[in-house]
């Protein structure tokens, strides 16, 4: 986006483009804002411009957005997070500061039961494009992205908006939380403060007029109601798949004959394995 090349240092270059294509043109820029650098940027480059503003239909309008935080400490930021995916419905989009840590995280994710894809601008264009459709067909319920990665991202259905880094300024905030809450649905924005970041959330709630409170996560029974409740619907949605499932019941029979052990116990042992950490 304009806005971010300018702010990245990127000026010189879109500068020398500019000078160098042809005076014959028509030139247009779009922008959701037209001030600051980028009003600059038009100003500078273009002849006798119009200015032409376009609302939404009323359908498209933003939705509520529920600003909230969650306290953690740096020891505790992945456990709570495991906690609140595994409580919440939805597609989530997970902020982190680096690209190691976007990568680091999904893993730890999917090591959780927590089907998540990492994105980034060390991934090819193609690797990154698979993950936006692996994200929003729901084959990975959770997207863990840069910011530089996630610019442009139009997924109307993300409906919490995570920043497990929270981020140092305002506007990287208001980019960040403007992926959810679109298309007039609801969404929550979810900062993970740890106690030497709380001071950052005067300046958020400042800048989007908006109180942030802070959110209490379900407690350990809670949460394992709600994970056998997900464990429950998995067993029956597979026991509906007749077709793929009558190959596994001779090999869970033959294993059963040949170990003399109960079929429950393979059963649980199956569950072990297939809910890992």
């Amino acid at each position: 986006e304009a806005d971010r090349m300018l702010d990245m240092g990127f000026k010189p270059q879109v500068d020398k483009i500019l000078r160098r294509v042809s005076d014959n043109r028509q030139t247009m820029f779009f922008s959701a804002t037209l001030d600051g650098a980028v009003g600059e940027l038009a100003r500078a480059y273009t002849h006798q411009p119009v200015r032409i503003a376009a609302e939404l239909p009323s359908e498209q309008k933003p939705g509520e957005i529920d600003h909230q935080f969650v306290s953690v400490t740096a020891d505790n930021k992945v456990e709570k997070l495991v906690e609140l995916l595994q409580e919440e419905r939805g597609l989530a989009l997970v902020f982190v500061r680096t690209k190691r840590g976007a990568d680091r995280l999904a893993q730890r994710l999917e090591r959780h039961q927590v089907r998540a894809v990492a994105m980034h601008g060390d991934l090819s264009q193609a690797v990154r494009q698979r993950a936006l459709q692996r994200f929003s067909s729901g084959k990975g319920s959770v997207l863990v992205a840069t910011d530089v990665a996630a610019r442009g991202l139009d997924v109307e259905r993300i409906s919490h908006v995570v920043n497990f880094d929270i981020p140092t300024d305002t506007e990287s905030y208001v980019h960040r939380i403007g992926r959810t809450g679109r298309a007039g649905r609801s969404g929550s924005a979810i900062s993970f403060v740890t106690p030497r970041e709380r001071y950052l959330l005067k300046s958020i709630e400042k800048a989007t007029r908006q109180p942030l409170t802070q959110m209490q996560l379900p407690n350990v029974d809670e949460v394992n109601v709600t994970r056998l409740a997900r464990f429950d619907d998995a067993i029956s949605a597979t026991l509906a798949d007749v077709a793929s499932i009558d190959v596994y019941r001779d090999i869970i029979a033959h294993y059963v004959r040949e170990h003399d052990v109960p079929e429950v116990d393979v059963a649980a042992a199956l569950a072990v394995l297939s809910q890992g950490e």
